[in-house]
C-alpha cells in the first residue's frame, strides 16, 4: 500500500486568498498593539507602587528624656504596672521604638538593659551588663 491508497499523503498548504491575508495581518498588528499597551500599563502600575513605597518614611526610634532619680516609670495603660528601681539605680538612657521601650539602667555596681512592651507593660527581656575586671 502506498500513501495515495491510505489517504495519509500530505498535501502542500494552499495559499490563503488576499482578503484573508489582509485580515490576518490586521489581527497580528492588533495583538501586538494590545500587548504593548498592557506592558506599558504594567510598568506604570509598578512605578506607582515604587513611588508610594519610597514616599513612606520608615518607623524611626524616638529618644525620650529619662526620668530623674526617685521617679517611677509607668508601664503601659494597665493600672499598677510600675518598674521599681533598686536603691542607687538610675535610668541612664531610654529608647522608644515601635511598641517597645528599651531602658538602660545604671546602679552603683550594676548595669542592666530592660525591654518593655508598651501595650501591656510586660517586661520582654532583661540583660545584665558586666564590666571586665
Amino acid at each position: 500500500m502506498t500513501g495515495s491508497q491510505t489517504g495519509t499523503e500530505e498535501k502542500p498548504e494552499e495559499a490563503l486568498d488576499p482578503a484573508t491575508e489582509r485580515l490576518r495581518g490586521k489581527l497580528v498588528r492588533f495583538m501586538i498593539i494590545n500587548l504593548l499597551v498592557i506592558f506599558g500599563l504594567l510598568i506604570v502600575v509598578v512605578g506607582i507602587l515604587v513611588y508610594q513605597k519610597a514616599g513612606q518614611e520608615p518607623e524611626t526610634a524616638t529618644r525620650i528624656a529619662p526620668p530623674q532619680a526617685g521617679e517611677s516609670v509607668s508601664l503601659g495603660s494597665s493600672p499598677g504596672r510600675t518598674l521599681r528601681l533598686q536603691p542607687g539605680e538610675t535610668i541612664a538612657d531610654l529608647l522608644a521604638e515601635g511598641r517597645r521601650i528599651t531602658l538602660h539602667i545604671k546602679g552603683r555596681a550594676t548595669e542592666r538593659i530592660v525591654q518593655i512592651d508598651i501595650r501591656d507593660g510586660s517586661v520582654l527581656g532583661e540583660i545584665a551588663v558586666e564590666a571586665e575586671r
